[in-house]
């Protein structure tokens, strides 16, 4: 398969790659894991979707669109259409959506050049100050009320050792400065949270390179800060005590990497 043709074939397919066992797909694919230039192509796309998805439904549909809308046509035009010879109908509607398609095409690269502007920079506090706002003693609680995590940073949990301790694999997100992007990434444990953001966000992150190496706190909750692969990791207790965070971490640590 060439690269246009996979190209175009891949155009239907979901900006996560779950399509990659679709029969219609599976061709498209193979190509894509052989063509570096094809795949960077398509990874630009599904970071356009990703981004523009984030961005319209950040936007409320005005009530009144559709009545605004019709309203803004110029009067009279209708009735002429009607006039005109049949002949004329498809230049006309063609000239009309070829008008439309422009105009949306323009609001989509004004959509894109918004999203790529950087992101406000955070603090460790303000990590924190949300994690105490809005992670509850229920993991399953405060995982209902965050929405999945799709956004384009790939969280890691930097040591294999935690995933002993995850209770879902998949984590959740939130938007910690109300830009409309995902911020953080939260994974549910069995006594609290491992919440995940890029380290470059974060204006003072810890220094520390483990959460055996950090200096474990106990306010707002128990939880430890550290840094590692680029991220910033924090392990957060809501209600919980400075013994089982102590518990917790002898017990990461205590297993084989």
């Amino acid at each position: 398969m060439d690269c246009k043709l996979a190209c175009e074939r891949l155009e239907a397919s979901r900006p996560d790659a779950r399509d990659r066992e679709d029969p219609e797909l599976v061709e498209a694919f193979k190509h894509l894991d052989q063509c570096p230039v094809c795949a960077e192509m398509v990874d630009f796309r599904r970071l356009f979707d990703r981004r523009l998805r984030t961005v319209i439904r950040s936007v409320e549909v005005p009530a009144d669109l559709q009545s605004r809308l019709l309203a803004a046509l110029p009067a009279g035009d209708l009735p002429r259409v009607r006039d005109e010879a049949a002949s004329s109908a498809p230049f006309r509607r063609r000239s009309v959506l070829t008008a439309i398609a422009a105009t949306v095409a323009t609001i989509a690269v004004g959509v894109w050049w918004a999203a790529q502007a950087p992101p406000q920079p955070l603090t460790a506090e303000t990590v924190l100050d949300w994690c105490r706002t809005n992670l509850t003693q229920s993991a399953d609680g405060a995982s209902a009320t965050l929405a999945e995590f799709q956004d384009d940073i790939e969280p890691t949990i930097g040591d294999g050792r935690w995933e002993s301790q995850l209770t879902d694999k998949i984590p959740r997100g939130a938007d910690l400065d109300g830009d409309g992007k995902q911020d953080v990434a939260v994974y549910s444990l069995r006594v609290g949270y491992l919440v995940v953001l890029p380290a470059n966000r974060v204006t003072n992150p810890p220094s520390a390179g483990s959460a055996r190496s950090a200096q474990p706190q106990y306010l707002p909750a128990p939880h430890v800060a550290w840094t590692v692969g680029g991220q910033m990791h924090v392990c957060f207790l809501p209600g919980g005590t400075r013994d089982q965070l102590d518990a917790l971490l002898e017990l990461v640590h205590s297993r084989a990497a």
